[in-house]
């Protein structure tokens, strides 16, 4: 995929990293295959096409990479040892990832979306979502637009000054009291 982008348009600016899934279960009953696929697809999926543009963005001097969390990178929840260790793991990575490459043009930040009107978000019962929502200071969901203008902002050369960040697109949530 990536040397056909190279093909095509001679250079890759931009890569957004925002494969994921999950596997919602507790711990002493996940199967390594549960395990395994949230991280591969979570985190070595970043890897791969991480690893596959950084030297394309280094020795043209100029990149931005972001990668897409989410709250359970920052609060763990019990169900969710698989997906807390990925996205967590990607945190750790934006960080080093940004040190590695600052000097060589390379911006590398994260976005930690909160509820976000998804499909995953209206799936959820009624009750659900309106107990979330009572504890969301700002009293509404979030629009796929809210994440999307941060993200654009940060690829922006307006953002060429930030980088190993991460930023929550939350309405002021704090995803320890929605237990």
């Amino acid at each position: 995929m990536v040397e056909e982008v190279l093909e095509e348009h001679g250079q890759i600016d931009i890569l957004i990293n925002n494969a994921g899934t999950r596997c919602d279960i507790p711990f002493h009953r996940m199967t390594r295959r549960q395990w395994s696929s949230v991280l591969t697809t979570n985190l070595d999926g970043a890897y791969n096409l991480t690893r596959a543009v950084i030297n394309p963005m280094r020795q043209r001097g100029y990149g931005r990479i972001i990668f897409i969390t989410e709250p359970c990178a920052r609060i763990a929840g019990p169900g969710h040892a698989n997906l807390t260790a990925s996205k967590s793991a990607l945190v750790g990575l934006t960080r080093s990832l940004a040190e590695e490459n600052a000097a060589m043009g390379i911006t590398v930040n994260c976005v930690r979306p909160g509820f976000i009107e998804t499909r995953r978000l209206s799936a959820l019962s009624i009750s659900d979502r309106e107990r979330i929502l009572s504890r969301i200071p700002m009293h509404r969901f979030g629009k796929p637009d809210d994440v999307a203008h941060l993200v654009e902002f940060l690829v922006s050369d307006q953002a060429s000054y930030i980088t190993g960040q991460e930023y929550c697109v939350d309405g002021g949530c704090n995803p320890r009291y929605l237990g």
